[in-house]
């Protein structure tokens, strides 16, 4: 029993170990090292790094802008389409209209004289 437990403590601080070090990666490009210790190279890095994410913060933003302009056309086209083969489809109706199958609007039942059903017995358990 002791064994389990032992395995299931060290089990969990290796799993608690692992997960700490993957959110210690952050972006390897602008990881400032800790041990730095020239003061006028840590502000020089550390505005670099902001400069470096204002930069991609605005390609995002920019290609953000093309993908709702292209959004919104496709959901024009896909309108305009919609809207062409609804007429397509009111004038092939208006051409068959009269070869259309006829449905049967209040047809007889075939069993007006059925049983009812009956209710099952509640079990008691």
């Amino acid at each position: 029993m002791k064994k389990i437990v032992t395995t299931a403590i060290m089990a969990s601080m290796l799993t608690f170990l692992m997960a700490e070090k993957i959110t210690k990666k952050g972006n390897g490009l602008f990881k400032i090292n800790d041990n730095i210790q020239n003061e006028e190279l840590r502000v020089e890095l550390e505005s670099l790094k902001s400069e470096f994410n204002t930069e991609r913060e605005k390609i995002h933003m920019y290609y953000q802008e093309q993908i709702e302009t292209l959004k919104q056309s496709r959901k024009n086209e896909v309108r305009t389409i919609k809207d062409t083969f609804s007429e397509r489809r009111k004038e092939l109706m208006k051409k068959y209209m009269g070869k259309m199958r006829v449905k049967p609007g209040n047809a007889p039942k075939k069993m007006l004289n059925k049983p009812p059903k009956e209710k099952m017995k509640k079990r008691k358990y």
